[in-house]
């Protein structure tokens, strides 16, 4: 199980991106669980596609992977808004 920081939100799309303790990043599509920000910490398989679950300190997501592992510059590139999803 990998453990990441969400360095990036999107409210009108859903969309959040990730960067892991290693490095990886993706973009996450959230599909219900507890809002997200900048900063959080989840846990899971990260960078995988498709949909699965995570741990978030405010409880449990399913998110469905939708690009991964990418670049920093491509995630944040995707996700380029910013706010609380």
């Amino acid at each position: 199980m990998a453990r990441g920081i969400v360095i990036a939100v999107d409210p009108a799309m859903g969309t959040f991106a990730v960067e892991t303790e290693d490095g990886q990043c993706a973009v996450l599509t959230l599909g219900a669980g507890p809002p997200l920000q900048a900063g959080d910490v989840v846990e899971g398989d990260l960078t995988a596609k498709g949909w699965r679950g995570l741990l978030h300190e405010k409880g449990e997501m399913s998110v469905e992977g939708t690009t991964g592992p990418i670049p920093l510059e491509e995630a944040l590139t995707r996700v380029s808004q910013f706010g609380t999803l």
